[in-house]
């Protein structure tokens, strides 16, 4: 592999953990969703008890309610933004010429599974399955987005 190819290669690596992250986000954004709306839920008033205080203040729990609600309008529209990088990355690894590197990449960075899980869904060895990985990271480089890509290093203008 020449150096400009390992340099491509890096710079692959860098967006591919950025997209085995993305599982992570999306985890973290379903269990705020989920807890929130579980909050936004009506709970009632106990009235099975002598004695329900009221209050002369304006009740507070419209509002509340409205900020919970706005709160997962938020999550969700970001939840959405993540799936969908997710499935741009899938298509960028879905456009290499190696089916057998796209599909490796494809368990391991967006299904997060481990190398060894990957080999034997696929029936490889765990060391082919690296190789597959590492030879594909130049090819991976051409094809993932655009603003990932930086300038290459002291390149002349």
């Amino acid at each position: 592999m020449t150096e400009y190819d390992e340099w491509k290669a890096s710079e692959a690596r860098k967006w591919l953990r950025h997209v085995r992250r993305l599982w992570l986000d999306l985890a973290r954004l379903e269990a705020s969703i989920e807890a929130l709306e579980y909050l936004a839920q009506p709970k009632g008033i106990d009235y099975s008890k002598p004695f329900v205080r009221s209050s002369v203040y304006p009740d507070k729990i419209a509002d509340a309610v409205a900020e919970i609600v706005d709160e997962v309008g938020a999550l969700r529209a970001e939840r959405d933004d993540v799936a969908r990088e997710q499935a741009r990355a899938v298509e960028c690894l879905n456009q290499l010429e190696d089916a057998n590197q796209s599909a490796v990449l494809v368990l391991h960075y967006v299904g997060r599974k481990k190398y060894k899980d990957v080999a034997k869904e696929l029936h490889y060895s765990e060391a082919h399955c690296y190789r597959l990985a590492n030879d594909a990271m130049p090819f991976v480089y051409d094809a993932m987005p655009k603003e990932w890509r930086t300038t290459i290093p002291n390149a002349s203008d």
